[in-house]
């Protein structure tokens, strides 16, 4: 019988032997040392550059878990702290939003959004010059996949763009990825960062030859290299600027302003040419201006309207990087120079009480609208104005004349700056009827730009009181209809008598409560004068919302511009259409108002007694998970293209969602 410590040995034999056995068969290798010295590169770009690294997820947020347990929120960490030393070495001020593997947003009512925003305003408060954001990837459903990709910041096709573009080649290099891309990328920590930005997915998690990759410190640290190397290649290039010398004042009495302005390309080697120089006024490409010794220079050749002018230049170098927009405001306010009177009716009865509406507009030399706010002045030789002052929009005002009581030739004296024009208004006992309505919403407000209309035609549109005004002959019956976007029209034949004012306080109601008021919402068809899309847009404004089509504007199929376009308009959804064999309604997983909004439309489709049936689904598509807005994709079945059902359907399920969560 053998002893117990030969028989430990044999045990300890026989597992080495099994390990031996097991190492001599595996084809899996470790990843090759990493080493780096700093010492053969030219760091200087780096110095006093604050760089913001951000470790993508954390705390309960652990992000992408491989098929072995390894959670991206420590890779991400790992990465991060091996870039800062780098970076820190090489001269520039780095920040880490997180140093632990816990949550950016301290507070207990903690969600992910306030987490993302937390990093956003960590980063806006340093100043940055540049904002990375750690990431590693997923693909469930293809865990072959190990794709490099950086995403630059939506709507920063310059600076964050550059970024991507210089990093791309060597972080491909040093981690020997075969495929890799830069695409525009919409995420809360990119779009709400200031500075220049952009979201690295050096691999992916779900790779399991990567994932065993990433728990060596060595393949962490050779993409925290790559990382660098492409941080240092563009800054290396120089950050090129460009700034508004003038204008400087906020207020101008001039026609034609000269516009200065200078761009410098950040880089003793590297210059900018004329046609990289990207300047625009009011959003118009100028391309006329002058151009020497780094300086610009233009002056519009015709007279600017009295309004805020909006400037902004970009230059680019000859190295290949872009400034950040720099972009000026300022005011254009002419004196006025001309001013029509117009009252609304040339006769009024010689009553105390009656009413005129004065239409005025003020005009300057060059024969365009004064600034808004332009003060007018109003007296009266009887009878008086229910306003003393009255302040321009559009170049327009309306102030109220009283008629006296005493019949007669009354003077309008109205006075703007130098200008000043004298009117008459005769008070008698006119043998026409005078109608005067107010309107007002139902929570009691004047209801403005509401247009009168007899005989389908509009005689005058409701001003700032929500009073309302018309004269006719009483020979006929009179009847008017009250019309205004967003609320359902009134019909009335009043009773009108010669000589006298019948006034009639009416109140509008909104179409569908008012649900739609102040509602922005993004149509994108998948194919121009979709009926389904005319019939729903028209359904939505009915109802006092606003539409927004992607295909107006020349869209095409750039799904990278047209998110770009997209997120500027602050809109509250956006549903994107498209054609399908069956009904689906595609939502981004991260989005639960998205969520709510697929399953509300769905429920509302399915309510229609019809076969074919709609469900709610996630979806990667780019068009819906790099929007701000809660966005759907609606796969639409291609019978059902031409059919207004589907139309109300869908506008009666955005009546619910909007009900439910108004905000």
């Amino acid at each position: 019988m053998q002893s117990p410590a030969v028989s430990k040995q044999h045990l300890l034999l026989t597992f080495f032997c099994f390990l031996l056995l097991f190492c001599a068969c595996s084809r899996y290798r470790l990843p090759p040392p990493t080493a780096f010295d700093l010492s053969g590169l030219d760091t200087s770009p780096l110095r006093e550059k604050v760089i913001v690294l951000d470790p993508g997820h954390g705390g309960t947020e652990s992000g992408a878990v491989g098929k072995m347990g390894l959670k991206e929120s420590e890779v991400n960490l790992g990465v991060a702290f091996h870039l800062w030393g780098l970076l820190k070495a090489a001269g520039a001020v780095p920040f880490l939003t997180r140093h632990t593997d816990g949550c950016v947003y301290p507070q207990k009512d903690f969600n992910l959004k306030k987490d993302l925003q937390a990093r956003c305003d960590f980063s806006n408060t340093k100043n940055t010059d540049f904002f990375l954001s750690i990431h590693h990837n997923a693909a469930i459903k293809n865990r072959r996949i190990n794709d490099l990709i950086l995403f630059y910041k939506t709507g920063d096709a310059g600076q964050s763009r550059d970024a991507a573009g210089a990093m791309l080649n060597p972080l491909r290099t040093t981690l020997g990825t075969e495929n890799a891309s830069i695409r525009a990328g919409n995420f809360h920590v990119l779009r709400n960062t200031i500075a220049t930005a952009v979201l690295g997915e050096a691999s992916f998690m779900s790779n399991r030859k990567n994932e065993k990759a990433l728990s060596f410190q060595r393949t962490v640290m050779r993409e925290a290299r790559g990382y660098f190397l492409g941080i240092l290649n563009y800054f290396k290039r120089g950050i090129p600027t460009a700034a508004i010398l003038s204008p400087q004042d906020t207020v101008l009495n001039t026609a034609t302003p000269e516009i200065i302005a200078r761009v410098d390309s950040g880089n003793s080697g590297a210059f900018i040419r004329r046609k990289d120089i990207f300047l625009s006024l009011n959003r118009q490409k100028i391309s006329s201006f002058s151009y020497e010794n780094n300086k610009i220079s233009y002056t519009p050749p015709g007279p600017l309207e009295n309004r805020q002018q909006t400037v902004c230049i970009s230059a680019r170098n000859s190295a290949g990087n872009i400034s950040r927009k720099a972009c000026t405001v300022f005011n254009i306010s002419r004196p006025p120079a001309r001013m029509t009177v117009r009252p609304l009716f040339a006769a009024v009865p010689a009553n105390g009480t009656a009413r005129d509406p004065v239409d005025i507009t003020v005009l300057d030399q060059w024969e365009k609208p004064v600034a808004d706010h332009t003060e007018i002045h109003f007296s009266a030789s009887d009878g008086f104005f229910l306003e003393k002052t009255a302040r321009t929009l559009n170049g327009h005002a309306r102030a109220t004349f009283i008629a006296p009581e005493k019949p007669g030739a009354v003077h309008l004296y109205i006075k703007t700056g130098s200008v000043r024009v004298q009117t008459t208004v005769t008070c008698d006992r006119s043998r026409d009827a005078y109608f005067t309505v107010t309107l007002r919403n139902t929570d009691g407000c004047p209801v403005t730009g509401a247009a009168l209309l007899k005989n389908k035609q509009p005689v005058d549109y409701s001003d700032a009181g929500g009073f309302v005004y018309d004269r006719t002959q009483t020979d006929f019956d009179a009847c008017y209809q009250i019309r205004k976007q967003g609320y359902l029209p009134l019909n009335l034949c009043p009773q009108l008598l010669p000589g006298k004012v019948t006034v009639h306080n009416l109140v509008l109601k909104p179409v569908d409560r008012g649900i739609f008021f102040n509602k922005k919402i993004i149509l994108d068809p998948f194919k121009p004068d979709l009926p389904i899309i005319a019939i729903l847009k028209k359904r939505i404004e009915q109802a006092g919302g606003k539409v927004i089509l992607t295909g107006k504007n020349g869209a095409g199929s750039d799904t990278s511009r047209k998110i770009a376009r997209v997120s500027k308009t602050g809109a509250d959804l956006l549903l994107s259409f498209e054609s399908s064999t069956s009904g689906t309604i595609g939502h981004y997983y991260r989005s639960a108002r998205g969520k709510r909004l697929a399953e509300t439309l769905c429920e509302h489709l399915n309510r229609r007694d019809r076969p074919e049936k709609y469900a709610a689904k996630t979806t990667a598509k780019p068009i819906v998970a790099r929007t701000p807005m809660p966005a759907v994709n609606i796969c639409i079945i291609p019978f059902e293209n031409e059919t207004p059902g589907l139309s109300e359907a869908l506008y009666r399920a955005l009546l619910v969602f909007f009900a439910r969560s108004p905000s």
